[in-house]
């Protein structure tokens, strides 16, 4: 299956006039075929594949394609039982990175065996069951540096600097925004910017000029900073999300730490003004959350695409020894006070630990962090003190799930890696400092770069997560396949690990956006130094690097009429690719006929038809003037009779 029918329409505004010193970036454009034909007979499968625009590192990764009824439920496997999987398809096999340039017609190796994770190392299982098989074949650049998106914005949610995230969609009608913006709030003040004042709510539009601060839109709130509402005491504040058919309209988790409650609120953002609360919506006399002292965490909001009245609120913990009261709560945007659900997030309370590096006795810690999963009503936890990584099902919790891992399949979890199966894990070393630490999975001290404190975000396209790491040493992210199965670290070309001390280097957070936009990767804050301050200018700016994914079927079934089309029709990849503003495709007719070329953008819409005529045996070539068209990603079709065949193309301005 391709990416055609997944995403809305997009347009991307990219006159130069109207952004000023615009950024444009060139993107990395991954296309493979929808379906290969393979006979599980232990031969070399070359997996084809076209490149344009950044080279990269590329993995390649297996996973089952089941009807429901044979997906596994509530089984525990892995390393001594830490990773669980319940009603999901399962990765069977991950490779190991290889370079490639741009070109086309590019080959994957796959011997047709599995594999399992045995410590650090991959232990083959032998051949894999003949059948049909999901493969996702996915890349990052990981030869240039980041370039800078934003000079003065954060985007993730990280505990620190921000907490903001990529909207793509128009919030009135649906369709696909001409940028794709950050949205959210800058938790501490950034001297000499737009965002001096303590939680700034800001809005900033992929492609204006990352350096120019009049394009970021600000609107203030109140109530943030120290002693604004009580004498010597601060809210803390959370992860605001912003209403999916108001882009005006948000809603942002608070704590008041002295007073052990925390609450979400609602607002209106006012450009260049200060928010304005809703005081007949929730608050702390009607929407109220018990949090740990001594400040309180505030928590992170999300809402549901397939519920829109639907909101999640994720309230985390600092001491869960001595106060277990992470949880999810869901409750109706129309009507605070009519609570879906309050599940505790039991899980995050095992295994049960002796003592940390500091000699205090704890259990698995905080969650504190929660991001979209790949399907509606999904979310991704993880934590600080914690190598514990989850994907819950809030739909599973307004059902009445409120075990973790329920046998009957009823649980909440998704899947989880209680040490990521030594993916990500703090402790997973042969012979660690403190012995009392092997397996804890949970030392929050000392922050040395074995101590890695993951934050997912949202998957791409293909299904697969990434995960941003902070004192990851020389590696900035952590990939996972769809059913949790590390992939690997991920060090992009100017990662660098800076002497000095445990604490001197952090890595910071993010977000990815696949959208199908020119402006698609993975966006991180630049490395985060010790000094200056982390309240300050330490975090500086928004980076991105170039990322991609395709995926389709190998099977030794019957596969797609493309495929079983003779050998004299064929269709070749656009050249050039990327291209601005015009491109040619190639093709071959095995004999005569009626044939039509169309081009679709990638909500599957068509938006041009460039041939519909009777064409004699033979090559033809026929070109694409796009300069009417908006950038980004477009697919086009060749058919002739019974055969067509689809491929990817690129456009950028």
């Amino acid at each position: 299956m391709k990416k055609l029918f997944l995403m809305t329409c997009f347009l991307i505004l990219c006159a130069s006039v109207a952004f000023g010193q615009s950024w444009n970036p060139t993107p990395m454009v991954v296309n493979t075929p929808d379906a290969i034909h393979y006979a599980f007979d232990g031969t070399l499968l070359e997996v084809p594949f076209d490149l344009a625009g950044k080279p990269g590192t590329f993995y390649l990764v297996i996973d089952t394609k089941l009807d429901d009824a044979q997906k596994p439920v509530a089984i525990m496997n892995g390393f001594k039982g830490w990773h669980f999987v319940n009603g999901i398809d399962t990765t069977v096999f991950v490779s190991s990175g290889r370079e490639y340039t741009t070109g086309l017609n590019l080959k994957f190796p796959w011997d047709g065996k599995g594999n399992e994770k045995n410590y650090e190392n991959l232990v083959s299982s032998g051949n894999v069951m003949a059948g049909t098989y999901k493969y996702t074949l996915i890349g990052f650049d990981s030869s240039s540096g980041r370039e800078i998106a934003n000079d003065v914005i954060h985007i993730g949610n990280y505990s620190m600097p921000t907490l903001s995230r990529f909207y793509w969609k128009d919030d009135q009608t649906g369709a696909q925004l001409a940028n794709p913006m950050i949205i959210g709030g800058q938790r501490y003040n950034r001297s000499n910017t737009v965002l001096a004042k303590t939680n700034t709510q800001f809005k900033f539009r992929l492609g204006d000029d990352p350096f120019d601060q009049s394009k970021i839109t600000t609107c203030s709130v109140f109530g943030f900073q120290k002693s604004d509402i009580v004498p010597n005491q601060t809210i803390q504040r959370g992860a605001p999300m912003y209403d999916q058919n108001d882009y005006n309209t948000f809603y942002m988790p608070a704590a008041k730490g002295w007073e052990l409650v925390a609450t979400v609120q609602k607002y209106t953002f006012v450009p260049g003004g200060e928010a304005v609360q809703d005081l007949s919506w929730g608050d702390w006399s009607k929407l109220a959350f018990y949090c740990n002292p001594p400040y309180g965490n505030a928590g992170i909001v999300l809402t549901d695409s397939s519920n829109p009245d639907n909101l999640y609120y994720e309230v985390p913990n600092i001491t869960p020894v001595q106060y277990p009261v992470d949880s999810i709560n869901g409750f109706l945007k129309s009507d605070p006070t009519e609570s879906l659900f309050e599940v505790l997030l039991l899980e995050s309370y095992i295994p049960n630990v002796a003592a940390d590096a500091a000699g205090v006795q704890r259990l698995t810690g905080e969650i504190g962090r929660f991001d979209p999963g790949p399907l509606p009503g999904q979310g991704y936890l993880a934590g600080d003190s914690s190598c514990l990584l989850d994907l819950v099902d809030m739909h599973k919790m307004i059902e009445g799930g409120d075990e973790p891992y329920a046998t009957d399949g009823s649980g909440y979890i998704v899947w989880a890696n209680s040490n990521g199966d030594f993916f990500c894990d703090k402790n997973a070393y042969v012979e660690p400092v403190n012995p009392a630490q092997v397996w804890a999975c949970n030392t929050f001290e000392p922050r040395t770069n074995n101590n890695m404190r993951p934050c997912p975000c949202q998957t791409d396209m293909s299904g697969i997560m990434n995960s941003f790491l902070d004192f990851g040493g020389l590696f900035s992210c952590a990939w996972y396949t769809q059913d949790g199965t590390g992939i690997n670290l991920i060090k992009f070309a100017d990662d660098a690990f800076a002497a000095g001390g445990e604490n001197t280097q952090k890595k910071g957070n993010g977000q990815t956006l696949d959208c199908g936009s020119q402006f698609d990767g993975i966006y991180m804050l630049k490395p985060i130094m010790a000094e200056p301050a982390a309240m300050n200018q330490a975090y500086d700016g928004t980076c991105w690097v170039a990322w991609d994914s395709d995926f389709g079927i190998i099977t030794n079934q019957a596969v797609a009429v493309e495929e079983d089309a003779p050998a004299a029709f064929t269709v070749a990849q656009n050249t050039p690719n990327p291209f601005n503003p015009t491109t040619t495709i190639n093709f071959t007719l095995a004999g005569e006929g009626q044939v039509s070329v169309d081009v679709f953008n990638v909500a599957g819409q068509k938006v041009d038809t460039l041939v519909n005529e009777f064409m004699s045996a033979g090559s033809h070539a026929v070109s694409w003037d796009a300069s009417g068209f908006a950038a980004g990603v477009y697919f086009y079709t060749v058919t002739s009779g019974d055969y067509s065949r689809t491929m990817k193309m690129t456009l950028l301005k």
